[in-house]
């Protein structure tokens, strides 16, 4: 496992640990209510990120005139 950067965080490993684990939960409504709106919303950007850069390759391609 990789803790860090020796000497240079100023940390030693045993200042990484975590005193208290809390209990893993369940997802409730309210998780759902936000997690699946917000995983829409970065599916459309990605999509619109991705169409913009397919076309934008695409018109440099035809501006050098090696369109398809």
């Amino acid at each position: 496992m990789f803790t860090g950067f020796g000497h240079w965080t100023g940390l030693s490993i045993g200042a990484l640990s975590l005193p208290v684990v809390p209990k893993a939960s369940l997802p409730d409504a309210g998780d759902f209510l936000w997690g699946v709106p917000l995983a829409v919303a970065v599916a459309v950007v990605w999509s619109l990120v991705r169409r913009w850069a397919t076309g934008s390759r695409r018109s440099r391609r035809s501006a050098r005139g090696c369109g398809r």
